[in-house]
C-alpha cells in the first residue's frame, strides 16, 4: 500500500474516462485546460491528507480482534484461531 497520491491530468473529459480512472485507483482527475496553480494546490491537499492518514495508522499499534480473527498492525500479521494467515 502506498501513500503516494495518483492524479490524472487528461484531455479526456467524458464521465466514462473519469470513472474508469477513479475506478483504477486514481485519487483525483483533472481535465484540460487546467491551471498549474490549481494542480499544485490539489497535490498539496492530497499530500496533507495522506500525511494525516499515515500518522493515524501508525498510532494504531494495538491488536484488533473480531471473534477468532486478530489483526496485528505493528507486526503486519492477521491470524485466525491462533494461526497466521499468509
Amino acid at each position: 500500500f502506498s501513500f503516494v497520491p495518483i492524479i490524472f491530468l487528461s484531455a479526456k473529459s467524458e464521465d466514462v474516462d473519469k470513472i474508469l480512472a477513479l475506478g483504477l485507483g486514481a485519487d483525483d482527475y483533472v481535465t484540460k485546460p487546467f491551471s498549474p496553480k490549481e494542480v499544485a494546490f490539489r497535490i498539496k491537499a492530497h499530500l496533507r491528507r495522506n500525511v494525516y492518514i499515515k500518522n493515524e495508522m501508525s498510532m494504531k499499534k494495538e491488536k484488533i480482534s473480531f471473534g477468532d480473527i486478530v489483526i496485528d498492525p505493528a507486526g503486519g500479521e492477521v491470524s485466525k484461531a491462533d494461526k497466521i494467515i499468509t
